[in-house]
């Protein structure tokens, strides 16, 4: 099963890359997608539980973000009301997230990366001004921030990093084609690599350390192609002028998505799920990321390119246009 889910979750990269190809349908999914945002941030707050089929596990709070303030700073026709409401469902889950304190590192450090960056292609200005704020604060609560992250190297830091060591001691041995689809796990526990009383949350944690001992250097080189290829088209749909106000500003909010997506990798199961640690389930919510990857390629080939469009009516122009004559 785990063999098949890496398998599907980039055969759905593929299929939003190719079946994407209206505006509608991108308005689809980004409206969807906040609004169920709404509903679980509510139900998270009042209930303090998501009932099935919903979830909002993982790095949901990070990809609604990304989507709600790409919106709200450049889409210039969104009314002010929308643009306060998404303020709040934004608020909903940054009082949530963060309610769940500074020490889970891999909950709020992806939306800090992704509102930052917004925020830089918004507003160089006003980047520079809240990094000053937080250097500021940060001064102010150094006792706060010492016992907050020495609790998060002691819970975490520490046992994650054996686990690393351990995981790269797998690949020292199955260097090639690694221990297969979850395969590490079982050889963690037919060799003895567990401590007494650890248990599965000896496992790594990170999905690159997943992928190269699962699948060896060679399913690793892969693994990193991919994601630099997606990053390549990622610079391409950046540096690609999108007219359509709702389509441009999900462009922005596509690009900082990419970026979180790396980082995430390295905090935790956040883009393939290891049924060891998240159990299969996980497939759920890392999806996600494959999704709003594919979206990316769709949207860079769906929306014209300007100077092409630029040169092609300047050309039809010249020749419906009489050619005055010199005499």
């Amino acid at each position: 099963m785990t063999g098949i889910v890496l398998i599907i979750s980039p055969l759905t990269y593929i299929l939003f890359s190719n079946s994407i190809k209206s505006k509608r349908a991108f308005q689809i999914f980004t409206w969807w997608f906040i609004v169920i945002g709404l509903a679980t941030g509510v139900m998270r707050l009042v209930l303090d539980n998501i009932p099935a089929p919903l979830n909002a596990k993982g790095q949901f709070p990070t990809w609604l973000i990304a989507l709600a303030l790409g919106q709200c700073l450049f889409n210039k026709e969104l009314s002010r009301k929308i643009k306060l409401g998404l303020f709040v469902i934004m608020g909903l889950w940054l009082k949530i997230t963060f309610g769940l304190g500074l020490d889970w590192l891999s909950g709020w450090l992806p939306i800090a990366v992704v509102i930052l960056i917004l925020l830089a292609f918004y507003s160089r200005k006003l980047v520079i001004v809240l990094c000053l704020i937080g250097v500021a604060w940060a001064l102010l609560n150094t006792t706060l921030i010492n016992s907050t992250f020495g609790e998060e190297q002691s819970v975490s830091g520490n046992t994650r990093s054996l686990a690393w060591s351990r995981v790269l001691d797998v690949v020292g041995k199955h260097f090639l084609f690694g221990a297969g689809p979850a395969g590490y796990e079982y050889y963690f526990q037919a060799y003895g690599y567990y401590d007494n009383g650890v248990g599965t949350a000896d496992l790594s944690h990170n999905n690159y350390f997943d992928i190269i001992a699962q699948t060896g250097t060679i399913g690793f080189s892969l693994w990193i192609a991919l994601w630099a290829a997606q990053g390549w088209m990622i610079w391409k749909l950046y540096r690609k002028r999108i007219d359509d106000p709702f389509l441009g500003a999900l462009k922005y909010s596509l690009v900082v998505c990419y970026p979180a997506i790396i980082l995430s990798m390295m905090l935790g199961d956040w883009v393939t799920p290891f049924p060891y640690t998240q159990t299969l389930a996980g497939i759920d919510y890392t999806i996600w990321s494959w999704m709003l990857s594919g979206l990316a390629i769709a949207l860079y080939h769906f929306t014209p390119n300007s100077q092409a469009v630029t040169e092609e009516l300047s050309a039809h122009i010249s020749q419906t246009l009489p050619i005055p004559d010199a005499t």
